[in-house]
């Protein structure tokens, strides 16, 4: 089975698009960075490294939630199993509460 994408099924239009969809976030940590130097001042550096050890720890926790859901779906994925589960949970609960 020959896997990959087809030629000429993007057009130039296409990936210079999805570079710029893809340095936007550095645009926005620039932005964000500049606005917050206005109001931090000399707290600047901690904040950043604040906002950074965040960062680290949501890329962690993507990280674990990707080995149980590999697919597109992401985050709505395993929050729509999630919430099966607890919906499973709370009517068992509810129907050995009423016993």
């Amino acid at each position: 089975m020959k896997t990959g994408l087809k030629k000429d099924s993007l057009s130039l239009y296409n990936v210079i698009f999805q570079g710029v969809a893809g340095s936007a976030p550095a645009g926005a940590a620039v932005a964000t960075l500049t606005g917050s130097a206005a109001f931090a001042l000399g707290s600047l550096p901690l904040s950043a490294v604040v906002a950074f050890v965040i960062v680290l720890i949501n890329a962690f926790i993507i990280n674990r939630i990707s080995r149980h859901v590999a697919g597109a779906g992401g985050y709505y994925a395993y929050s729509r199993g999630a919430s099966a589960d607890l919906q499973e949970y709370s009517q068992d609960g509810c129907i050995s509460c009423t016993r």
